[in-house]
C-alpha cells in the first residue's frame, strides 16, 4: 500500500475484544486508528477529530450505532457515506434501515480482510469525492476469496486441497500442501460458487 497520508478510522464497539482486533488490523493495513466504547463516546470524539470512516457496531448500550450515526450525520453532512456498520443480529427492520439509508454494513463473524477490503473501497471512494485530501492507492486492486478449489499442473499433475485465496487481475492467489510451483509455472483452476462453476 502506498500511503502519503494516514487515513483515521474510528472504531466503535462495546465488545473490547472486537473493538482492539479491529483497530490492529486496520493499523497493520495502514491506518491511524482512534477506538470508542460506545455511541456517545465515538460521538465525542467526531467531534473533537475529523474521521475518514467510523466502523461501528449496531447493538450497543445507551446510544447504539444508528443513533449515532443519525446524530453524527446530523451534526457533520459530511459524515453521511463514512459509516460501515458491523452487526451479528440482522433483523428485517434493520436491512430496511440499511437499505433505506444507503449504509454499508459487515455480518459478524467476519474476517479481517474482509474489514480492510471494505475500510479500503469505503475511503477511496470518499477520496475522490474530497479531492482537496491526498489518498493512498494500493499497487494492485484484489478480491478476497476463501474457496477450495481443484488445481492441475500443465503437466496433467493434480495439487490436492488447494484454496484459491484471492483473485486480481494479475492472477489468482492460491494455497496448497506440497512442493512449491518454479514462479512462472502455469495451473488449470476449477473452483465452484453456488452453481457457477469457473
Amino acid at each position: 500500500m502506498i500511503s502519503t497520508d494516514k487515513k483515521k478510522i474510528l472504531v466503535v464497539d462495546d465488545n473490547a475484544s472486537i473493538r482492539n482486533v479491529c483497530a490492529e488490523a486496520l493499523c497493520a493495513s495502514g491506518y491511524d486508528t482512534d477506538v470508542a466504547q460506545d455511541g456517545v463516546e465515538a460521538l465525542q470524539k467526531i467531534g473533537e477529530e475529523r474521521f475518514e470512516l467510523v466502523v461501528s457496531d449496531v447493538r450497543m448500550p445507551g446510544m447504539d450505532g444508528i443513533a449515532l450515526y443519525n446524530q453524527t450525520v446530523k451534526a457533520y453532512d459530511y459524515m453521511k457515506d463514512r459509516f460501515l456498520f458491523m452487526t451479528g443480529e440482522i433483523t428485517e427492520d434493520l436491512l430496511v434501515t440499511f437499505m433505506q439509508l444507503d449504509l454499508k454494513y459487515l455480518w459478524k463473524p467476519f474476517k479481517m480482510i474482509d474489514l480492510v477490503n471494505c475500510v479500503d473501497a469505503m475511503t477511496m471512494r470518499s477520496s475522490r469525492k474530497n479531492a482537496e485530501r491526498l489518498s493512498f492507492v494500493r499497487q494492485e486492486a484484489r478480491v478476497a476469496l476463501d474457496s477450495d478449489c481443484e488445481v492441475t499442473t500443465a503437466d496433467g499433475r493434480n495439487i490436492h486441497k488447494a484454496c484459491a485465496v484471492d483473485l486480481s487481475k494479475n492472477g489468482i492467489r492460491l494455497r496448497y500442501r506440497g512442493s512449491s510451483l518454479p514462479r512462472a509455472s502455469q495451473v488449470n483452476v476449477s473452483m465452484t460458487f453456488g452453481k457457477l462453476s469457473l
